[in-house]
């Protein structure tokens, strides 16, 4: 009678073991698949998606120094000018030279954010990057799917 009873409690736990296998399997498979999204531009694309500019503009008027790919745009995290020169889109004004997004002197311990390399200037697809005046430049960035 012992050897009888000690039969059906191990069979009433290997029962019960197989059927929360099968309840844990059957609710993992019912799982939604989560997909992350995008939440702003990529920087994908390319063997190099970062670009680096430099050189001296040789006049005082306006001067295209880069212009975007048709398909990305250009975040610009960092520009350095010798002399007060605007950061122009094309026609329309982004950065005047004397802000203090530009500048990096002896008030701005760490220097404005383009000139410390902490900005985050969008240029849209196709447009040009121009410096109005005659100076020294260094510009970097990244390009990224808009």
């Amino acid at each position: 009678m012992a050897s009888l009873s000690f039969g059906l409690r191990f069979s009433a736990v290997a029962a019960s073991i197989g059927l929360l296998s099968f309840g844990v399997a059957a609710a993992v498979g019912s799982f939604s698949r989560a997909d992350a999204q995008g939440l702003g531009p990529e920087v994908t694309g390319g063997v190099q998606p970062y670009v680096s500019v430099s050189g001296t503009t040789p006049t005082s008027g306006t001067n295209t120094v880069y212009t975007v790919p048709a398909d990305r745009i250009l975040v610009v995290t960092g520009a350095i000018f010798s002399t007060v020169a605007d950061l122009y889109e094309g026609s329309t004004l982004k950065v005047e030279g004397s802000s203090a997004a530009m500048l990096a002197n002896s008030n701005t311990v760490a220097g404005g954010v383009l000139s410390s390399g902490n900005g985050h200037l969008v240029f849209n697809p196709g447009s040009t990057l121009v410096i109005s005046g005659s100076a020294s430049y260094y510009i970097q960035g990244y390009l990224a799917h808009p």
